[in-house]
């Protein structure tokens, strides 16, 4: 390239991922309620190049196949939140999703991987079942009492 040619601009990731032959990978990410899903951000950077935009839910990125490495966080009120780095192979027309989950609490560990975290989901739904059959003993033994 000769000192006249303009020198051409960054990659954004987009751009820099769909050229030839390429896989799909596939963030799938979440955080709480609504209200903190607005607060924090999602920031996505692959193989060093932030994607943008990123929204919580389902982020849809076009890659070349080969080795790529994933790095995640929520830009919380006092810095980032959850940071996790993923290195992930992928084959040429593959579809591949990485889970991203932000840690629960101050305390909590961030995930990310290729296979899908719990969600705590099955804790929720045994602790109400319990808590409805306990209601219905309780108001069993207050019915015969009288």
């Amino acid at each position: 390239m000769d000192s006249s040619s303009p020198e051409p601009p960054m990659p954004t990731s987009g751009q820099r991922f769909l050229n030839g032959p390429h896989g799909i990978l596939i963030v799938d990410s979440w955080l709480g309620d609504p209200i903190s899903r607005r607060l924090s951000p999602l920031s996505i950077v692959l193989d060093g190049y932030q994607v943008s935009p990123t929204r919580w839910g389902g982020n849809v990125i076009a890659c070349p196949p080969g080795r790529h490495q994933v790095v995640t966080w929520a830009d919380g009120a006092f810095g980032q939140l959850g940071t996790s780095r993923l290195e992930v192979d992928l084959a040429d027309g593959q579809t591949l999703t990485v889970y991203y989950r932000v840690p629960a609490g101050s305390r909590g560990r961030a995930v990310l991987s290729v296979n899908r975290p719990r969600t705590g989901l099955r804790l929720a739904v045994g602790v109400a079942a319990g808590a409805l059959v306990a209601a219905v003993a309780i108001l069993a033994v207050v019915i015969r009492s009288r």
